[in-house]
């Protein structure tokens, strides 16, 4: 199997003084971990038509819960130590329009999702903290199914979505991964430090958890949505998760393998010590 990038992680203080209480890291510095492969090339082995599904992988969360753990175990067995759920396609409104799902019942598939992750885990002897578990969650341009998270198209113009709208079409979501009880929750594939950030806020308000940033790129210099790589990562470092220690990495997946030196170069300018995450 392919694998991800690693991740290294330096001794950075977790704190939160005006909470006055701590958070700490699933991350052990100075460390590297492996993170899992594509999760739908894998599960397109078990699985037919995954790729051209509206839902991608997040059918199976509710149709084939037997082949999510299949996946997931696929890649604990070839040594990854972080695995990410496959909620990154889930949206209230899409299983509803495609599944005929209530919210409540979306919610509890999102939920799934993480013990799905942890139940592979489990049937694969990992040890909970050597092994983590990342709640994915992607941008909505994925969940329209037309490519926009690639463009950040939905949030730019008058008619683009604000940022309220995003926290609330994105705070069920980091709720429920919480619930479910991901180690810490994964932002993907983000055209724009905007959408990302509105998922911060959303983690910041639902509990302690960690998150990490992953954005998407145009080229190595810029962002999907036409930002530049430092701006965005200004942006994101500049936010209170941030600032209180629980943004555990910054990264970019999802894009060409040729821009991703240059990306990581221009983030490290104004990223400091902050680890990097990479995949694709």
């Amino acid at each position: 199997q392919a694998y991800n990038c690693l991740i290294h992680f330096y001794k950075r203080p977790i704190s939160l003084p005006l909470m006055n209480v701590s958070a700490v890291s699933p991350f052990q510095a100075g460390q590297y971990y492996v993170l899992d492969g594509g999760f739908s090339t894998q599960l397109g082995r078990y699985v037919t038509g995954v790729d051209s599904d509206p839902l991608w992988t997040a059918r199976s969360l509710v149709m084939d819960k037997k082949s999510v753990v299949r996946v997931h175990r696929d890649f604990l067995a070839k040594g990854a130590r972080v695995i990410l759920t496959s909620s990154y396609q889930v949206s209230m409104q899409s299983f509803k329009e495609h599944l005929g799902l209530s919210e409540q019942e979306t919610f509890k598939a999102m939920v799934d999702s993480v013990k799905l992750a942890w139940k592979a885990v489990e049937e694969e002897g990992g040890v909970p903290g050597h092994i983590l578990v990342g709640g994915s969650v992607g941008p909505y341009g994925a969940c329209m199914h037309d490519g926009s998270e690639y463009t950040g198209a939905y949030l730019m113009g008058s008619g683009g979505m604000t940022q309220e709208q995003l926290v609330d079409w994105h705070r069920n979501r980091v709720e429920a991964l919480q619930e479910g009880g991901a180690s810490f929750i994964a932002v993907e594939t983000m055209p724009a430090s905007r959408e990302a950030l509105a998922v911060l806020d959303c983690v910041a308000q639902a509990g302690l958890l960690p998150a990490w940033v992953s954005f998407t790129l145009k080229d190595e210099q810029t962002l999907a949505g036409g930002e530049t790589v430092e701006e965005a990562v200004r942006a994101v470092m500049g936010h209170k998760l941030a600032k209180q220690g629980r943004l555990v990495a910054i990264g970019v997946n999802c894009c060409p393998p040729g821009a991703v030196t240059g990306a990581l170069r221009a983030a490290r300018r104004v990223a400091g010590r902050m680890p990097f995450v990479v995949y694709p």
